[in-house]
């Protein structure tokens, strides 16, 4: 589920392969499309409220262009393993695109208007506790500093955050965490990441530091335990909001 830049659509999809396109005022279905694999991951472009980027469980990205009249649709291969995390700058559209443990950099070309691509990130240092894990991306994240204009953030299931230079692709610090880490949400000044740990439930962390700054105490279903539920900031990163398999979700004042 994504949101456009200015908030008129919603474009929702899933492992049924389709894809819809509402109107957040009048909540009307707009657009739909059956595509061929399952979409994994979407967001917009930023700039603009017609073209819609999804991430594909058979290793495409698909971009959809949407008319008053119509959807076109193009895609291309991107990775090796399905298309789970997707994140595009704002200003740029500079694209961070995460399968299993694959996490690569796409410039957009405005005049072939397509992604090509710009670096391919190495992956994150190991431990002797996560050393026989596998690598597996689970969100990516655009933000900055008052240092760096740009940084990439990237978080691991069993291999902890990782921050990045964007201007060089360095790698500036890691973030171990025990546990899973299956879902997280950048709080919008960056200063906050907010995770969902399969081990040990939510956590919100301090961007500047790596500290635990607040822990969630819930008990999970066990039908939860180890399955990865989604974690979001929301209300201006005054709350979040965790999800459940029970169809309920909760918010917390954070």
């Amino acid at each position: 589920v994504a949101f456009s830049p200015e908030g008129s659509y919603l474009a929702t999809a899933g492992l049924d392969c389709h894809i819809c396109v509402w109107e957040v005022s009048s909540r009307d279905l707009l657009y739909s499309f059956d595509g061929s694999s399952p979409v994994l991951s979407l967001t917009w472009l930023p700039l603009n409220e017609n073209t819609i980027l999804c991430g594909l469980q058979d290793s495409n990205m698909a971009i959809l262009r949407i008319t008053p009249s119509s959807i076109s649709v193009t895609g291309f291969w991107a990775h090796s393993c399905p298309v789970e995390c997707l994140a595009i700058r704002d200003g740029d559209a500079c694209l961070a695109s995460g399968a299993h443990s694959e996490l690569l950099v796409w410039e957009w070309d405005e005049q072939t208007e397509r992604f090509c691509l710009e670096h391919e990130i190495s992956q994150p240092p190991k431990r002797a506790w996560n050393e026989a894990q596998e690598v597996l991306v689970t969100s990516v994240h655009w933000t900055s500093s008052t240092v760096y204009s740009s940084l990439l953030l990237a978080t691991y299931m069993y291999h902890g955050l990782l921050l990045i230079n964007a201007s060089d692709w360095t790698r500036l610090r890691t973030i171990p965490l025990h546990g899973q880490i299956a879902s997280a949400s950048l709080s919008q000044d960056g200063m906050r990441i907010a995770i969902y740990n399969t081990s040990h439930g939510y956590h919100v962390l301090s961007m500047l530091s790596g500290a635990p700054l607040s822990a969630i105490e819930c008990e999970p279903a066990r039908s939860e335990a180890y399955y990865p539920l989604p974690v979001l900031f929301i209300h201006g990163s005054l709350a979040l909001l965790g999800g459940s398999t029970t169809g309920e979700i909760s918010v917390w004042d954070v």
